[in-house]
């Protein structure tokens, strides 16, 4: 349930994951409270497909760009300890699922136009592969979204460093005491 399967236009598949618990709404066992405290804003977070309204919060339907690229990152750490160990099949065996996860960024989070990485939003439950497609794109700002130029797969690629340093300037993120979370200030830890 944590990995899902996106087609991309050229028929490949690629597997991505995201936060998956048994239910894809607000907490039950913090309900009223959350309600309450998000009654009065406008603005919301990444995590709700209807902005302000709580209990469009639908967690289990994005496939986070953060996540993906954290776990990227431990692939590729695995794969050199793996390595150094002289473990050369299990090192193998996770710089192939590295080099498939680095395929899915550019075919499903990668943002050409907007020179950044976004997440993915499911409309059906994810069980079976699901065609990628623009518009389920998220084109929300948030520091997120240029996570993976951290990594050194992704920061190699000159151009796309270029794109990506001319996005993250443009929407004002950088700001005197650091990186904002994002452009929308909405009160909320998360």
């Amino acid at each position: 349930k944590r990995k899902v399967v996106i087609r991309d236009a050229n028929g490949y598949d690629h597997m991505l994951s995201r936060y998956y618990a048994m239910r894809n709404m607000p907490r039950p066992d913090s309900y009223v409270f959350d309600q309450e405290s998000l009654s009065g804003f406008s603005n919301t977070t990444r995590w709700m497909r209807d902005p302000p309204n709580f209990a469009t919060m639908a967690t289990t339907s994005v496939v986070p760009v953060d996540l993906n690229v954290f776990l990227l990152k431990m692939e590729l750490d695995i794969a050199f300890i793996m390595e150094i160990c002289g473990d050369k099949n299990g090192s193998d065996r996770f710089v192939k699922v590295s080099k498939a996860r680095m395929k899915a960024f550019e075919a499903v989070f990668w943002n050409a136009e907007g020179g950044q990485w976004l997440d993915y939003w499911l409309f059906s439950s994810g069980d079976e592969p699901e065609t990628w497609k623009t518009e389920n794109q998220k084109t929300n700002v948030f520091a997120f979204n240029f996570a993976p130029i951290w990594i050194s797969s992704f920061d190699s690629n000159e151009n796309l460093v270029e794109k990506v340093v001319k996005a993250l300037e443009n929407p004002w993120l950088i700001a005197p005491a650091g990186i904002l979370t994002s452009l929308t200030n909405s009160e909320q830890q998360w």
